[in-house]
């Protein structure tokens, strides 16, 4: 939900005129532009058609640029090397692979899906290693202190340093890191650049002698079951022998006590003490917090301290204050792609397309979409200048009255006789809502064919996916199952759904953005051949998570449970896989308003 908070709050787009450059969607003046054409250059990408620089890349490309980045050509391929099960050893893909095998980064005797994704994590210890970075043993206290988002015991986390340090990772690109996230192909082609700009000036570490300073270690040396941990705090004798289960109790926790200890040294002896006040302790406190959730090492697990929790907990009821509008960040352009319908965003006269170049005066130019975000937030009836450019039009400032936006959960219209619902997030009532508006406005049409539009539905609450689910099922079909710690739940229809028994085409239209509950809907469709999915793969988020709210004012949200489809699919971290695959559409085809997925969801709604 905050990731479909940052993108839906505000509108910012980036629309930059495409002329010479090697592919469609990527202008002359992207910053892409030089490393892309030194790639084509050297026959590591073929430079034709679009480069859908925000789709994750196939392992078959990332394995092509990283070899030939090296240098390396196909015709120097060692034949003699072995080449993955399943690759064609007469194929160029398979020289590439064999020059990869041949250096030691990847293992002829894994399984290999030259179509699969490639995690952040993986990548960028491929990547160090091909440019000859060593990562540190220990990650030093400095990057400890800047980087978020990865566990502090995870094993690419020393990679993560070393290419930070080396400069192909820039502040922003490591905090957070996302390592569990599909890399992109923006993302591979930034890191080259950047390890171009700067690698051969640079340190694989921040601070190298700390692998010799004893006050700097960290557990990543390994030891035997027995062996006890011992702490190398002055006056703090502790000893455990590692065995038994984790155990957080106040009461017993080793890991509670040296808790105490830390704050006890802190208060005996740190030299400004004055500093530390009651917001400060509290503050310290909730990092603290933030961190053990953290170290789950869980995506979707974190701690929302009580300065962030009331917009949090608006996000969730699918409401905020803001100009309203629907965002990406396009070829490093803040784009707006459309405005909420109603918004202070379509009122001010924004339009999709629009590229915010300023707020209030200051460039956002090089800033993250989350920080552009929070510039243009804020509180109903304030105003704020976004200098807008436009194609065709040039550049013009508007000024927008924030006001509280209430994110439509449904909407509905009529194309060529095919109702077309957009289902935009799973709240406590659309399933109530939806049926309303199936019985009421959609059959009483009776419509040639139904699109459900699932793209960039972020989920929602477990209670809307049962009720939205059983919509479209009989009695007692199964919806899906949850997996707890200590039980399970089978979620089943109660009833006759308002389109178990319709007669026409229904097609469901998701993407990437389409996560959780939307998923769950999409799974059980595709489970039962209720109707037809259509578009690209979703996010492949197969868990379920509980909000705790605590007196303090700060939110837990954690992975409580795993959620299975009635044939008993768990497609965490591969998604709901398309029936029919239609690519996103381009910047180009955003601007003008285009849409072939919807226009091919239709076609087919008709048949």
């Amino acid at each position: 939900m905050n990731r479909f908070l940052s993108y839906i709050l505000f509108l910012t787009l980036t629309l930059t005129s495409f002329s010479e450059a090697a592919y469609r969607d990527i202008p002359e003046s992207s910053r892409l532009t030089p490393t892309l054409n030194r790639l084509i250059e050297n026959g590591a990408l073929e430079g034709e058609g679009f480069f859908r620089a925000d789709s994750p890349i196939p392992q078959t490309m990332f394995w092509q640029v990283i070899t030939a980045d090296t240098g390396f050509s196909p015709e120097f391929a060692t034949f003699e090397t072995p080449v993955p099960a399943g690759v064609d050893p007469e194929s160029e893909e398979a020289q590439y692979l064999r020059e990869a095998i041949r250096r030691g980064w990847l293992d002829a005797d894994a399984p290999y899906n030259g179509l699969a994704n490639i995690k952040r994590s993986e990548a960028i210890r491929i990547i160090i290693e091909s440019k000859g970075i060593m990562a540190p043993k220990m990650v030093s206290s400095k990057f400890r202190e800047i980087s978020s988002g990865v566990s502090r015991l995870a094993k690419y986390y020393p990679h993560i340093e070393a290419a930070y340090a080396s400069g192909m990772l820039k502040d922003f690109q490591v905090d957070p890191f996302r390592p569990q996230e599909d890399l992109t192909r923006r993302e591979l082609i930034t890191w080259i650049e950047q390890w171009t700009a700067n690698g051969s000036q640079k340190v694989s570490t921040i601070t190298p002698a700390a692998q010799n300073n004893r006050s700097e270690e960290f557990p990543y040396q390994k030891r035997t079951a027995n062996q006890p941990t011992r702490s190398t705090t002055p006056g703090i004798k502790i000893e455990s022998t590692n065995q038994g289960s984790l155990n957080l109790s106040s009461n017993n926790s080793l890991d509670m006590q040296v808790w105490d200890a830390v704050i006890s040294q802190i208060e005996s002896k740190y030299k400004f003490s004055e500093n530390l006040n009651d917001e400060k302790r509290a503050e310290m406190i909730n990092a603290g917090i933030a961190g053990l959730v953290e170290a789950l090492d869980d995506k979707y697990s974190n701690y929302v301290t009580p300065d962030k929790s009331d917009e949090f907990l608006e996000g969730l009821e699918g409401e905020f204050d803001g100009i309203g509008a629907y965002v990406e960040m396009i070829d490093e352009n803040f784009t707006i792609t459309s405005p909420i319908k109603g918004s202070p965003a379509e009122k001010a006269g924004l339009k999709a397309g629009d590229i915010v170049k300023a707020v209030d005066g200051e460039l956002v130019t090089g800033l993250g979409v989350r920080e552009i975000i929070a510039k243009v937030r804020g509180p109903k009836d304030t105003k704020v200048t976004l200098t807008i450019f436009r194609e065709f039009e040039g550049a013009k400032d508007y000024v927008v009255t924030r006001g509280h936006i209430t994110i439509p959960a449904l909407t509905l219209e009529f194309k060529n006789g095919v109702a077309v619902i957009g289902l935009h997030q799973f709240s406590r009532t659309s399933g109530q809502d939806l049926a309303k508006m199936i019985t009421t406005e959609v059959l009483p049409k009776k419509p040639r064919g139904i699109v459900f539009d699932l793209r960039n539905n972020p989920g929602g609450f477990l209670t809307a996916a049962v009720s939205v689910g059983e919509i479209f099922l009989k009695e007692d079909q199964e919806i899906f199952t949850v997996e707890y710690k200590d039980r399970e739940s089978v979620y089943k229809a109660d009833g006759n759904g308002e389109l178990a028994n319709f007669n026409g085409t229904m097609v469901f239209l998701q993407n990437k953005g389409s996560a959780s509950a939307s998923e769950i809907l999409t799974a059980m469709i595709k489970d039962y051949g209720i109707g037809q999915i259509m578009g690209t793969a979703s996010t492949g988020k197969g868990t379920v998570q509980e909000i705790v709210s605590f007196t303090n004012g700060g939110n837990l949200k954690l992975t409580v449970a795993k959620w299975l489809s009635p044939d008993g699919n768990w497609i965490n971290d591969i998604g709901v896989l398309p029936d029919v695959e239609i690519t996103d559409p381009t910047a180009e085809e955003k601007a003008q308003e285009q849409d072939r997925q919807l226009d091919a969801a239709i076609q087919a709604a008709l048949r």
